[in-house]
């Protein structure tokens, strides 16, 4: 096939000897054209325009320059990518063109790309052109199916040299990948090298040829492998579940098991390549010892590696917080945990900070100088701190105590104020009686005059006795001893009610802090036996290990001893590679076993310090719920105390003025009794005159009916109406007394 050079068009034909006239520039470039083909974005370009379809950008920066920014020619070209570019038919045909007798091209990729059955003869056909291609990766093309199949089973059978071939995600049966896993199996084993250099980075070719051709079949079925050896270390790892510890960890875990099984598949390939050369020795003499030497070193270098190179952790046992409390036979459940974190807000690291300032605010609260409104603001800031019950019941009871403290019967200004109120009523009220009194005398002078006497001796007895009211007034206000007890009686009582519950609630701490700290002794107990448990697993498989390689050792030794006499021995040499390979895969096997208990171990810890964390983080935070009880119970121990105290300041500053007003109430006692005895003689005076009266009345009653008096009636109407004013004097008197 030719195609258009990238120089100017040439006088002669570019493969024969320049001509004699020709400058050796131009001999130069021919030279090179000849040594490196066109350059493969150039042909791209012409086969688009040959099949009508337009330039695809992405297809011609692949064709164009490699990873090192390198112009791509034809015959030079190693590895091509073209994943997941989706091209049609057409445009994939010009592709096929395109890479068709690329005579140095190694690697070749087509994964996902939506490949159908119809484009895959021209695909065969291409390959075929392809002498030097040891990769080609069609996974993830899940349409090719029974058709694709056969026509790769005869590429591989016929192209010795392709020993990958990636078929992952393509809808071939499992039985078709397994007959071609075989055919690769054998053209790698026909190869006289076995890990050819790539430049072209991929999971394809980057592992083991034979590895990759065995990974090529379903994970769920049998590869064709030689007879004797385990598949047990080609099934899927298994799905790593979700864990509350590290949602990172997943992810390395997994990234972890894939570099694992590549280092396993490593380690398993370079014993199935032994077991494979061991297999040909009857065939092939030459050389043998020097190649079974040589793969013993390989298979040495690999197990030494192995653990250099093999990431923890790749397995993922997901210990979580239930198993530690199942594990240790914890009482205290995450729930009840919880729950305790949940009512002492220990899942809140302010609250500590916030928890100190109770005390100050309960001691602001017992100062004078703190008036209501800040009373009330530090209610309101307590409200805001507090989130025990107890605490909160108590936060209105302190604010309460701030006012009995403050109450304006301990208030010696207001209980002053309130006395001073009244001079003025005393002394109107003293103006009245003296005035009633001067007419009450006057009235008394002319006894004609007796019945407004006694309105103005009664006037002057209801005016001393509204003085009498307020002076005893006075006095309460001066000496409201009543008031001072209740206030100490609130207080006392506030104090009995909260002590008791704070007193409960602080038990309730401790009991909780008590459980807690049973569950951290439990679990120090349970980790020590952890430790011990651990190190005796690492210690077993560091002997399991160095009897391991020990044992493999020996097989190596006994392998060369058989060698010598293998004709006769090549049964006992095969058993014995067969052997080696289950070793391995025991070693492999414990391994992953070692390391899962590793995992198990470190993912423990971790579980173990974040769960004591959390136990000691609670009992802080229980134990500062307690203090904030004890400093409640202080404050109200202080109340009853102070408000005594301020009773009895208040008693020494209004004491003199009591006594005076004392003093002031007897003067007024004094006069209102002399007055009162006079309206009390004057009465029974007027008493004792409607008693002679009467008197009189019966005897010119009884004399009228001797002396035949017409006015009998008249007498009887005049003792009735003396009798009545008799009864009047006498329920006044009644009442004076």
């Amino acid at each position: 096939m030719n195609f258009k050079p990238p120089l100017p068009p040439l006088k002669h034909d570019p493969f024969t000897a320049a001509p004699a006239d020709g400058g050796v520039c131009e001999a130069a470039a021919h030279q090179e054209y000849a040594n490196t083909g066109p350059l493969l974005a150039q042909v791209y370009e012409e086969r688009c325009t040959t099949h009508n379809v337009p330039v695809d950008a992405n297809v011609r920066s692949i064709l164009e320059t490699n990873s090192e920014h390198q112009p791509q020619y034809k015959r030079t070209v190693i590895s091509l990518d073209f994943s997941s570019n989706y091209l049609s038919f057409q445009p994939m045909q010009a592709l096929l063109e395109t890479i068709s007798d690329c005579t140095a091209l190694e690697s070749l990729s087509f994964e996902g790309n939506y490949l159908k059955p119809e484009i895959m003869p021209s695909l065969i056909k291409a390959v075929k052109t392809l002498p030097a291609l040891v990769s080609l990766n069609l996974a993830n093309n899940s349409t090719l199916g029974f058709s694709a199949a056969k026509l790769l089973m005869q590429l591989v059978k016929n192209n010795s040299r392709l020993v990958f071939l990636e078929l992952d995600g393509t809808g071939i049966t499992p039985q078709a990948k397994e007959t071609i896993s075989g055919l690769l199996i054998e053209n790698a084993t026909r190869q006289s090298y076995w890990t050819p250099k790539l430049p072209f980075k991929s999971p394809v070719v980057e592992r083991d040829l034979r590895v990759q051709s065995i990974n090529s079949t379903p994970r769920d079925t049998s590869a064709a492998t030689t007879p004797g050896t385990k598949k047990s270390w080609q099934k899927t790892p298994p799905k790593i579940p979700q864990s509350p510890i590290d949602s990172s960890l997943e992810e390395r875990v997994a990234d972890n098991v894939e570099s694992n099984v590549a280092l396993k598949e490593l380690i398993l390939s370079e014993e199935l390549r032994l077991l494979g050369l061991e297999e040909q020795f009857n065939t092939k003499v030459q050389g043998w010892h020097v190649e079974l030497k040589n793969r013993h070193e390989n298979g040495h270098q690999a197990i030494d590696n192995f653990d250099v190179e093999y990431k923890e952790p790749a397995v993922y046992v997901g210990y979580s917080t239930p198993k530690l409390i199942r594990d240790c036979e914890l009482e205290l459940n995450a729930s009840d945990l919880k729950d305790m974190q949940d009512l002492y807000h220990a899942h809140d690291p302010s609250i500590k900070q916030k928890l100190k300032e109770i005390k100050p605010l309960l001691e602001e609260l017992l100062l004078m100088e703190t008036t209501d409104a800040r009373a009330k603001e530090i209610g309101e800031c307590l409200s805001s701190i507090c989130y025990l019950r107890e605490h909160e019941d108590a936060i209105p009871a302190a604010v309460r105590c701030h006012s009995l403290i403050h109450s304006e019967l301990l208030s010696v200004p207001y209980i002053l104020r309130n006395v001073r109120a009244t001079d003025t009523q005393i002394k109107r009220l003293i103006r009245s009686r003296d005035e009633q009194n001067s007419r009450t005398a006057a009235a008394l002078g002319m006894m004609e005059e007796f019945t407004q006497y006694e309105s103005y001796h009664e006037k002057s007895l209801h005016i001393q006795e509204q003085l009498l009211s307020l002076a005893e007034d006075r006095i309460r206000l001066l000496k409201d001893i009543k008031g001072a007890q209740g206030l100490a009686t609130q207080a006392k009582e506030i104090r009995a009610k909260l002590i008791t519950r704070l007193q409960e609630a602080d038990s309730d701490a401790g009991a909780t802090v008590g459980k807690i700290q049973a569950a951290a002794d439990t679990l120090n107990r349970h980790r020590k036996h952890w430790d011990k448990t651990f190190a005796e697993k690492e210690a077993e498989y560091k002997m399991f290990c160095e009897l391991s390689k020990e044992r493999i050792q020996e097989n190596e030794a006994l392998q060369e001893d058989i060698f010598t006499d293998i004709k006769k021995k090549f049964i006992e040499l095969e058993d014995l590679s067969k052997s080696r390979i289950k070793e391995v895969e025991l070693y492999l096997k414990e391994r992953d076993r070692i390391d899962a208990v590793r995992t198990e171990y470190t993912e423990m810890c971790k579980v173990w310090d974040a769960h004591m964390e959390l136990i000691n983080g609670t009992t802080h935070s229980v134990e500062v719920a307690t203090n904030g009880c004890v400093d409640f119970v202080g404050f109200f121990e202080q109340v009853p105390d102070m408000v005594a105290r301020a009773a009895d300041e208040c008693w020494a500053a209004t004491q003199e003025e009591c006594l005076k007003e004392q003093r002031l109430h007897m003067t007024y006692f004094s006069q209102y009794m002399k007055d009162l005895g006079d309206l009390i003689v004057v009465r029974e005076k007027k008493a004792m005159e409607f008693e002679r009266r009467i008197r009189e009345m019966d005897y010119s009653i009884n004399m009228a009916d001797d002396t035949l008096d017409p006015n009998k009636g008249r007498y009887e109407d005049q003792k009735k109406d003396l009798m009545f004013k008799q009864a009047q004097i006498a329920q006044k008197l009644e009442a004076l007394y």
